[in-house]
């Protein structure tokens, strides 16, 4: 795992949580609604991260369910995809805002 930033310690020795934070429990799915814009930056492999409002308890191994949402026309097209957190970057931090996070992604092996 990578090392935290400031102050150098494994994940699991870090005092700061400044980028991540170590679970122990189980991976949870977390379904969301996305822009018909993202969703496509996502399902062609050019958008490998999500900003989100820090309202649920993401963490690493955690699995997004990205539903494909039309806000105009304010339903779901009922395309999804499934992603892996592989990271978890909490505010304040880097200019990202207290209350937001950005959440790296990878394809699940399946």
């Amino acid at each position: 795992m990578t090392p935290c930033i400031q102050c150098g310690m494994q994940p699991q020795n870090c005092k700061c949580l400044n980028g991540f934070q170590v679970s122990s429990r189980p991976p949870a799915i977390h379904a969301l609604k996305t822009w018909p814009e993202f969703y496509a930056a996502v399902v062609g492999g050019r958008k490998t991260f999500e900003m989100r409002k820090a309202d649920r308890d993401f963490q690493e191994g955690d699995i997004l369910e990205l539903a494909e949402w039309g806000p105009f026309a304010r339903e779901y097209s009922g395309n999804k995809i499934r992603k892996i957190i592989t990271y978890v970057m909490r505010g304040p931090c880097f200019g990202l805002a207290e209350g937001w996070v950005v959440l790296g992604l990878a394809t699940p092996n399946e």
